[in-house]
């Protein structure tokens, strides 16, 4: 025994607001047919975008998703496939965003004036040279088979000369 409905009572179930079919067709989201596809020059974006501050913050910015994000990033599309104009665009841009950043980095540096910093404590000082580190740590493009360089800067501790106890010794000098 089956169950048998009308055209009208079909139709009627259909455009339901509840009817799951009914959501997927008339909810706007998701791409509909004939609808384009995202262009060169916005992959580009997206993909220098998320390799500078990363995918999940680009996704956001460009509502797409992460993945996409990440793909583009890359040089590779949705399916994961190499794409080698997608991959240059996304270097040059990346090197643009880079070649700025320094710039900015350079500039703010030379607004520093050495005397504030002198007054600062050594933690502080400390805490200057590790931002200015990162900066320049985050903007320097990655090249491949490039060797790691690693550079500490520590800061000595610094005391001043009342808190030692010094004494005064006279007498001739002995050359």
């Amino acid at each position: 025994m089956g169950i048998f409905v009308s055209s009208e009572e079909m139709e009627s179930r259909l455009e339901h607001p509840n009817n799951v079919v009914h959501h997927i067709m008339h909810d706007g989201k998701g791409r509909t047919k004939g609808a384009s596809n995202i262009e060169p020059e916005s992959r580009v974006a997206i993909g220098s975008v998320a390799k500078s501050i990363g995918p999940t913050a680009a996704a956001e910015m460009f509502n797409v998703s992460i993945s996409q994000a990440s793909n583009y990033s890359k040089g590779k599309t949705i399916h994961g496939s190499g794409n080698p104009e997608l991959k240059e665009g996304v270097e040059r841009k990346t090197d643009d965003i880079h070649t700025k950043a320094r710039d900015l980095v350079l500039d703010t540096l030379g607004l520093i004036d050495v005397g504030e910093i002198a007054g600062e404590s050594v933690r502080s000082k400390v805490s200057i040279a590790k931002d200015l580190a990162g900066v320049i740590e985050k903007t320097t493009p990655k090249t491949e088979g490039s060797g790691n360089v690693q550079i500490n800067i520590y800061a000595p501790k610094q005391d001043s000369l009342d808190k030692y106890e010094t004494k005064v010794i006279e007498g001739e000098v002995i050359k």
